[in-house]
């Protein structure tokens, strides 16, 4: 970096430059890599603090508590610097935090739970309270909450207690999600390819205690793999209905397909391509770009490909552009100059800073058949 913009660096930032590498909080900023040499200073503390210590005026439990307090507190600082992680869940929410193009948009708090993006203590009360009832949904299966036929029978209810997807056994929530002929060929024949060994000498409760502990982890793979295995749970106890109250006739292959299908449709794209073209009165190409997008959400990568469009043709020398568009809701958020959404409004600041620049702009609305 040149020395003009370190010392712009450091004067926003208000901190002091240096020219060589120094500490803070008792961390050297030149540790890179795992050269040893990087960490000698840990063993001269480590030396210091045992110099000063007496080891035959210590009994065995004061040298043990001295070695705990003391000399591992030291490392583990250092060291932990090097294990922070930062989830993936809100590696894609930095992500899709959309960057100005000028400094016309302001950094401020703003609450995502309210419309007015201010704090509210009933709205966080009413989120508190669906949160505890979603907790509370959430060991339905753990306790045999879930209404099968010997469920109902054991609390009274005079019904048959045999199966209705195999006729065969009782239908227990074990039966009916693991040991069924009907959920060991719905599960086979799932993505998870999960076989009738697996369910031996369990049940419900225990394998799904046995699946969570296995994938405790809030990476990736680990939710995606609960998220398939819990769709082919609710698919099966849908499909079970429909059978016990539609008269529909037993058929794995609708639970795998409609697992599948849900599964693929619950899945979020990280990223979306967008494609802009000019054209002069004439019918010319002036210019093209494409690009991709973050944004979660499709207003987010209209108005992301609009603002792109928009600066290019400011770069080009263009003073007044017309945007053809087919969404309603683009057009919208054009004649109200924002939305509801903070992210969008980051991208009409940059348009209301081009407006001020020169650069006179547009939109109207073409029906599809005419675009």
């Amino acid at each position: 970096m040149p020395a003009e913009d370190q010392e712009s660096l450091a004067q926003t930032l208000q901190v002091n430059l240096v020219q060589n590498p120094t500490r803070y909080l008792g961390m050297h900023f030149k540790l890179k890599g795992n050269r040893c040499i990087y960490f000698q200073f840990l063993v001269d503390k480590l030396q210091a603090k045992l110099q000063s210590w007496k080891a035959r005026l210590l009994s065995q439990a004061g040298r043990t508590t001295l070695i705990t307090s003391v000399l591992q507190s030291l490392p583990l600082y250092t060291f932990a610097c090097f294990q922070s992680s930062i989830p993936p869940i809100t590696t894609n929410d930095i992500l899709q935090i959309p960057i100005p193009k000028s400094n016309s948009a302001q950094d401020k708090l703003k609450w995502k739970h309210s419309s007015s993006e201010e704090y509210q203590v009933s709205i966080a009360y009413d989120l508190i309270n669906s949160e505890t009832w979603k907790n509370s949904r959430s060991n339905t299966l753990d306790q045999d909450c879930i209404p099968t036929f010997c469920c109902l029978r054991h609390r009274g209810i005079p019904v048959t207690t045999l199966c209705p997807l195999c006729n065969e056994e009782d239908e227990t929530p074990t039966h009916l999600f693991l040991l069924c002929t009907f959920s060991r060929a719905c599960w086979h024949g799932s993505t998870l390819a999960i076989q009738a060994s697996d369910f031996h000498g369990t049940s419900i409760q225990q394998w799904l205690s046995i699946i969570l502990r296995k994938h405790n982890l809030k990476d990736e793979v680990s939710m995606e793999y609960l998220q398939n295995l819990f769709t082919i749970l609710w698919t099966i106890w849908n499909y079970r209905n429909k059978v016990v109250h539609e008269g529909l006739s037993p058929n794995p292959m609708q639970v795998v397909l409609t697992a599948q299908s849900l599964s693929c449709r619950n899945k979020r794209k990280n990223r979306c391509a967008y494609v802009y073209e000019a054209v002069n009165l004439q019918g010319a190409c002036v210019l093209f770009g494409v690009s991709s997008s973050v944004s979660s959400t499709t207003l987010g990568v209209l108005l992301e490909a609009v603002v792109e469009a928009c600066f290019t043709a400011s770069n080009h020398g263009l003073q007044q552009i017309l945007i053809l568009g087919d969404s309603r809701g683009l057009l919208k958020a054009f004649n109200n100059r924002g939305t509801s959404s903070w992210q969008d409004n980051t991208r009409f600041a940059d348009l209301a800073l081009l407006f001020q620049t020169g650069l006179v702009y547009k939109m109207i609305l073409v029906p599809p058949l005419l675009g």
